[in-house]
Order: C-alpha cells, then structure tokens, then sequence
C-alpha cells in the first residue's frame, strides 16, 4: 500500500509515503541489489559477513497526520563512556531528550525544532524503506552500545534495534537514520557541548547554582568546548562537584582540567577557588597532572606545592601514579612527554623508592625504557623485593628493560621465591638478546 500524509493547513512541503522505486539507495557492508517490485531497501544480509543478500518482503510506510508522528533514538550506554541517552522528536517539531550517562547534560530536557526538520527526517525514512527492515540486528559480541530506533506514523509503530548491526548485515542507511536524528533533534549540544548548549540551558531557566550544574561542569572541564566551561564558570555553576561515573570516577572540574591538560580552564578554576575546595585539592590535581603526562600542565601545580609523596586512594605516590595512572589518549600526542614528568617530580622531591601496596617501585611498574632510565639516573634501587621476592629484573616483560637493567648493574643471578633463575625467566620470555648477552644457549 501507498499513501500520502495529510498535512494540516499551513504547512506546505508533502511527504509521499509510497513505495518508490527511484529513492536513492544508502551505502550497504555490500552492495544493495537493485530498487525492485520490494523496495529499495528490502534486502539484508542474514549469516556471517560475506553471505549474500536476501530480499525481504517489502512494507511500505504508513500513512498518517504529522501530528501523529513520533521518531525516537535511544542509544545505551556500554562496557566503557558510550553516551546514554534518549530524545523523541514529534511532528509538530517537539523534542524531549533524556541525558543518563556519559553525556555532558543529563536528566530531560524539552523544546522545539521546526515543522520542515520533522518532514526532512520522516522523508530520510521513507527513502530508506525503514518499515522493510529487520526488527533485530544483533551481533554476538558483548559489552558494546545497543542503539534503537522507533518510529511511530498513524498509530502504526515500527522498531530497529542496533548493537553492531554492521556485523550481521544492517544496511548502512540504518546508521544514518540514528546520526539524521541526532543532527534534526541537535544533540550534540548535550552529548559533548557547543554553541547551543548554554543558550538552551538558559532558555528552559536552567539553574546555574544547583549541584547538577556543578557536575555538569566538572564533565565539561573534561572535553567541552572552552565556551562552554567558560559560561558555566561566568553562571557561577559550583567548583566543588564530583559526578560519580563508573569510568572515570569522582573527579572534580580541576582534575578533570588537569588529566586532559587545559591549562587555562584549570587556571582559571584555580581562580576561582578551585584549591580551597578540600584539604588535599592540591595532590589530588597533582596525580590528575601526571596521568596528562604533559609537562606544562604538571609544572602549573608543582608551582603550588603539593605533597609530592602523598599517597592516592590507591596507595600509589605521584610517581607511581606514572606507571599506573593510564594516560588518555590526546589529539596532540607530541606533547606529551612522559619521562620529563618523571624528571619533573624527581626534582621537587619524589622517592624514586616508593613502593605501593605490593612493595612494587617504578621499577617493577615500568614498561617504558625511556622510564626506566629516569628512575635509574634518580637512584631506584635495581635489587629492591617486592611481596612476590622479585626484583625489578626479574618482574619486567620488557627485554630491552632487562637489557638496561642488566647495564646498570642489577645482579643476572637473582632467583625468584620459586627458585627460577633470571635466565629461566628470560628463556620463558623469550628474551633471545639477553640470553645472548649472557652466553646461554
């Protein structure tokens, strides 16, 4: 069946809803076959990758009002920071969004988009014959996002779920429906920040003050345009908040600042009294500087004296904190530079001999050579034990580690509290240039 939606008075553009055999086709895994008698989109591919397409009994759209139009996207959170949320958009150009995790905004937000912007959205539909699709694409993989579109037109309702349905034959035109939504509901100014973002807050009378402000800045001096922290700073958003998130913790908008490197966010937080929030504010920026691994950023708060042995929650030392920290990954990966850092800290007084709850020193933790040296150069001790009778020769997995410690004088005849040798260690590590080294065969 075909039909046209009626459209109210007023509003000029139509949107055909019949099957029409010329809609431009959307990019498949592999090719589509050719629009036909089924529709343009009718075909899916149903098996492992590589298995031919079948056409599928085609739907065409059903006929409604505008009015009765709802196009909703839900994209659920993941084993990691997969944005959470929802957003409904009506034919009247309503939209309700629904930030729950890993969003910069949360909780539900409404206001409107225009008329034209539904009817663009509900024709992108039509095009990519949705009503023909496949309820479920459903790889059989775990701990990734589940993505799902609903649409509803004259009382008719058709769902598409997602969770990495390029795997299992999704055409590539459902990704683009899930990406036109965001664009026509712009949910990007929740998602991440931008432009709309403060404008919106302040149209729905947003307050600036609340605790849900202070945690929306602390996620936005994470990765949200300077813009946006700026505003939220200038409304007076609370310093002081630490938004618990299963991956990266409790972290307030300094730390955040810090382990991403901003240094004239975290300036300005510290301006505005971002130190006098709790009596360790300082250590706590300290560790968050170090994992940046960005030397600026860890010479700004060196500048105010922080404890550098303190001791995190962790029972790790700023040192430490280097090999355990997990550094972010950063568009300007070149400046970076751990082993300044480690200099850095040594400097202002770090124990290159501190160990953590496993009487493990840096030079147990390291897997980096360049590390290593630093540590070497500040006096780490190359025969310290840690609770497993290891010395750092014998924990490493890094054969040019070994090499190192091997020139610096660690001893080649430590054994370990099994009674395996260094070279037994080596040879089941598969260490060729340090047998080599040590004329074993």
């Amino acid at each position: 069946m075909g039909g046209t939606i009626l459209l109210k008075p007023g509003i000029a553009l139509l949107m055909m809803i019949t099957a029409s055999c010329d809609a431009v086709p959307a990019q498949n895994s592999q090719a589509n076959p050719p629009p036909n008698a089924r529709g343009p989109f009718a075909a899916t591919r149903i098996g492992p990758p590589g298995a031919p397409l079948t056409p599928g009994a085609h739907v065409p759209m059903p006929q409604g009002d505008p009015q009765s139009i709802v196009i909703r996207l839900e994209r659920g959170g993941c084993f990691g920071s997969c944005p959470d949320y929802s957003v409904d958009i009506t034919g009247m150009g309503t939209v309700s969004y629904e930030g729950l995790g890993s969003v910069l905004v949360r909780g539900k937000h409404h206001y409107k988009v225009g008329a034209d912007v539904v009817q663009r959205l509900a024709e992108q539909f039509r095009r990519a014959d949705f009503w023909s699709l496949r309820d479920d694409y459903s790889s059989q993989i775990t701990d990734q996002s589940t993505y799902k579109l609903v649409v509803t037109i004259g009382g008719q309702t058709k769902a598409v779920t997602d969770y990495v349905g390029g795997d299992v034959g999704m055409p590539a035109s459902v990704t683009e429906l899930e990406k036109a939504v965001d664009a026509a509901a712009g949910t990007a100014r929740w998602i991440d920040g931008n432009e709309e973002t403060l404008p919106s807050l302040r149209r729905e009378h947003w307050s600036f003050h609340s605790r849900d402000a202070g945690e929306t800045l602390a996620r936005a001096a994470s990765s949200a345009p300077d813009s946006v922290v700026n505003g939220l700073l200038d409304g007076r958003a609370p310093i002081d908040a630490r938004p618990t998130d299963v991956f990266e913790g409790a972290a307030s908008p300094l730390e955040n600042a810090c382990r991403k490197a901003r240094l004239a966010i975290a300036r300005r937080l510290i301006a505005a009294g971002a130190l006098d929030t709790r009596a360790d504010a300082r250590e706590l920026a300290l560790f968050a500087a170090v994992e940046s691994a960005h030397p600026a950023m860890v010479a700004e708060i060196l500048r105010l004296h922080p404890r550098v042995n303190a001791r995190n929650r962790e029972g790790d030392t700023p040192l430490l904190w280097v090999e355990e920290g997990g550094h972010p990954f950063y568009d300007d990966e070149k400046s970076t530079d751990t082993p300044a850092v480690i200099r850095q800290l040594i400097a202002a007084g770090a124990n290159p001999n501190a160990t953590d709850k496993d009487s493990e020193t840096v030079l147990h933790k390291t897997l980096d050579v360049a590390n290593a040296r630093e540590y070497i150069k500040a006096g780490a001790e190359l025969e310290a034990r840690n609770k497993s009778g290891e010395t750092p020769l014998l924990a490493t997995y890094g054969e040019d580690i070994a090499l190192l410690l091997l020139d610096s004088g660690a001893n080649p005849d430590v054994r370990n509290a099994n009674g395996l040798s260094f070279v037994d260690i080596a040879g089941e590590r598969h260490f060729d240039k340090v047998l080599k080294r040590l004329k074993q065969p």
